[in-house]
């Protein structure tokens, strides 16, 4: 009976044109995290400091991460040490264990560049591969990250023609 309920609930909402919202963050696909990030770049972590927000009452807290830039793809980094990296809902959590190196897609909020699309956003690079997704979300084996940037600089390409 409750599904049904809720079925109907959400029936009448997508009928009116009212948008549905369930509370869970919004996850960008690959070719819109490429194309709205500031800053896609190869960066090391160095160091992790939790950022405690004394107003939220949160289990995940967001992430300050000192950076050494490797590898810049779109953007700048010129001159930034730090980026944030938030954990704002249970369903988008980023939680950066250990410092390494990183496939990052940054995007400028009030004055700190802060990863853009949850744990989309802040790719763990091992050896020479990165774990990688398809256009719908979906996991893919690890590719080469040579392939990953090569497909982002494809896309970066299409955008701006």
């Amino acid at each position: 009976m409750k599904l049904k309920i809720t079925g109907l609930i959400m029936l009448v909402l997508c009928l009116t044109g009212v948008a549905p919202v369930l509370g869970k963050a919004y996850f960008m696909p690959i070719e819109d995290m490429i194309l709205s990030a500031d800053v896609i770049a190869v960066v090391k972590i160095v160091n992790l400091e939790a950022v405690k927000k004394e107003e939220e009452a949160l289990q995940y807290k967001d992430q300050l991460a000192k950076i050494e830039v490797k590898e810049t793809i779109k953007g700048d980094l010129t001159g930034k040490e730090y980026i944030m990296i938030p954990s704002f809902f249970p369903c988008g959590i980023v939680d950066v264990a250990s410092p390494g190196e990183y496939l990052v897609f940054l995007e400028m909020r009030e004055g700190i560049l802060t990863s853009s699309n949850w744990h989309w956003s802040v790719r763990k690079v091992s050896g020479d591969k990165v774990p990688w997704f398809s256009d719908d979300l979906r996991e893919l084996p690890d590719m080469p990250l040579e392939q990953v940037k090569e497909q982002i600089e494809f896309i970066l390409g299409q955008g701006s023609s």
